[in-house]
């Protein structure tokens, strides 16, 4: 099954299946949380150059 390539502003919080073609265009440093997690932020932009700011949490009890 191919999912659907869209661009930034045709995701909407309920589009299920799909695929963005992005680029990250800016790599903000890593902050780390005083208990162990951590947050890492991108700015993403896709072929049309909509942009995006995102924000990725991790910590190692997901591990």
């Amino acid at each position: 099954m191919v999912h659907p390539t869209l661009l930034i502003p045709q995701i909407k919080p309920d589009t299920r299946n799909w695929t963005a073609r992005i680029t990250i265009t800016e790599d903000i440093p890593t902050l780390k949380c005083r208990n162990g997690s951590k947050l890492k932020r991108y700015i993403l932009t896709d072929d049309e150059g909509n942009e995006i700011a995102t924000t990725i949490f991790w910590s190692s009890h997901m591990i």
